[in-house]
């Protein structure tokens, strides 16, 4: 490989919105294969998750024979073939070693990351407890601070090394340290690029999270509609039905119900508030007790005692 073509070529900004846009090209071309192969990957992630200590190292070492059979499915699909469930899992045909390799130095850089953020906060915990003051409370706060710092500071480079060596291994047939210096020089020459795409990633992840998918539902059902081949006008008019229908609709009772039961509940609060503000009655002390006069032969009668007015002296 020439010098010039180390860390691949530097783009123009506006490329970050075209990586973005050739993605949604290619889940265009099989929108169904592709929502299938995210959910067989979830599920493998998430048996993987149940095993202790072993699940998590496994899933560290297939990743990237994962990510490297969707690049393969993706060099297929642009090359006008058919995207299937066995791309998936076809790096475990080409280049196996190099992935799981690649892997390997993935959990190299995870411990890289999390032993200096396990040391500072350690430190500033025990320094911070043996103080046990105002002070020591806020070196324990620093603490966190720094170690999330370093903790960026170490990852960023880390994933730019990572981002595009699967890529590189499996179409390239690079090594695995020369996948990861190719994808580190690549994304220091790109830095733009990669902000751009950033960018509209985040705030395609905050609308995201909009609640109940107001927004997202409906555009995402309509995009995926007339990638099925229905045109935008049905596609809308039918996701607005089916979201009045299920969502509008039903909301109505519901929010009467809900002002229903505010007001019940500050008419309890008020009841409550009124009860507090009335004057207290006066205690009323209770009887003195019955006693036995010694005059009275049968026993267990009690007669309650008198009270006179003292007598005033003349």
């Amino acid at each position: 490989m020439s010098e010039s073509m180390m860390g691949g070529r530097a783009v123009s900004a506006g490329q970050g919105w075209t990586w973005i846009a050739d993605g949604f090209g290619l889940f265009k071309k099989a929108p169904g294969m592709w929502i299938a192969l995210v959910i067989v990957l979830f599920v493998i992630l998430l048996v993987l998750a149940f095993i202790p200590l072993l699940g998590a190292v496994a899933t560290f070492l297939l990743m990237p024979i994962f990510l490297g059979g969707l690049m393969l499915g993706c060099q297929v699909q642009q090359g006008g073939g058919e995207l299937e469930v066995g791309h998936l899992f076809a790096g475990f045909k080409e280049q196996t070693a190099n992935l799981i390799v690649l892997g390997a130095l993935s959990i190299a850089g995870m411990f890289i990351v999390i032993l200096p953020v396990i040391a500072i906060v350690g430190t500033g915990a025990f320094f911070g407890a043996m103080r046990g003051d105002a002070a020591g409370i806020v070196a324990i706060g620093g603490s966190f601070v720094l170690a999330w710092l370093i903790a960026m500071a170490l990852s960023i480079p880390i994933y730019m090394a990572l981002w595009f060596a699967p890529a590189l291994v499996v179409l390239r047939g690079l090594a695995p340290v020369a996948a990861l210096k190719e994808s580190f020089l690549g994304c220091l020459k790109n830095m733009v690029p990669f902000l751009i795409y950033g960018i509209v990633l985040l705030v395609l992840g905050i609308v995201a999270a909009i609640p109940l998918g107001l927004g997202t539902f409906e555009g995402s059902s309509v995009a995926l509609l007339h990638v099925l081949g229905v045109d935008v006008e049905t596609a809308l008019a039918a996701t607005l039905l089916l979201r009045g229908l299920t969502f509008w609709l039903p909301m109505l009772p519901g929010l009467w119900l809900a002002r229903r039961e505010l007001a019940q509940l500050a008419g309890r609060r008020g009841a409550a508030r009124r009860r507090r503000r009335l004057p207290r009655r006066p205690q009323v002390r209770p009887p003195q007790e019955l006693l036995l006069l010694p005059g009275d032969r049968r026993r267990g009668v009690r007669v309650r005692r008198l009270q006179l007015p003292p007598r005033r002296r003349r």
